[in-house]
């Protein structure tokens, strides 16, 4: 019976330690990690049988790009003054980049590119104000890895 019970235990601090990881290295992201800009395509701010949250479809990236792509991969953005990314290319192998440039993880279901980040849930009641929203606002470390922070409106005024 003490078995059972100690690999019980054991199991609950490993879940434990895992998803404290997982934040400790979201919050270094989000603390570190460049600023970056991703234009949105127009969506309904709400989901009727979710609630409140907006899905996010990203207009930089190509649609039904036209070559096979991996499910995974790397693409490399160009950041321009006001720090908005655009796609520049996808990444074949790791280069050195220009300063006006980083890279960003995808994943791939056909030829679109998807984000970790393709929902934003907001508090019940506040759908209206993220109609405004045209901006993505992401913190991307060196390596790709991103945090979704939060949503802006056309002159990236942060939507409260």
């Amino acid at each position: 019976m003490s078995i059972r019970y100690g690999l019980i235990i054991l199991s609950l601090v490993a879940c434990l330690g895992l998803v404290n990881f997982s934040v400790v290295q979201r919050e270094a992201i989000i603390n570190t990690g460049r600023v970056v800009y991703l234009e949105l395509m127009p969506v309904d701010p709400r989901s009727l049988l979710q609630g409140d949250y907006m899905e996010l479809y990203y207009n930089t990236f190509p649609r039904g790009y036209n070559r096979n792509i991996p499910s995974r991969g790397t693409v490399v953005l160009t950041i321009d003054q006001q720090n908005i990314g655009t796609f520049s290319h996808f990444e074949t192998s790791e280069q050195a980049l220009a300063a006006n440039q980083q890279r960003l993880k995808y994943r791939s279901r056909g030829y679109d590119v998807q984000l970790a980040a393709n929902t934003f849930f907001f508090q019940e009641g506040t759908g209206e104000r993220f109609n405004q929203a045209r901006y993505a606002e992401l913190h991307i470390n060196e390596a790709g890895e991103m945090a979704l922070v939060g949503l802006r409106d056309k002159d990236l005024n942060l939507i409260k």
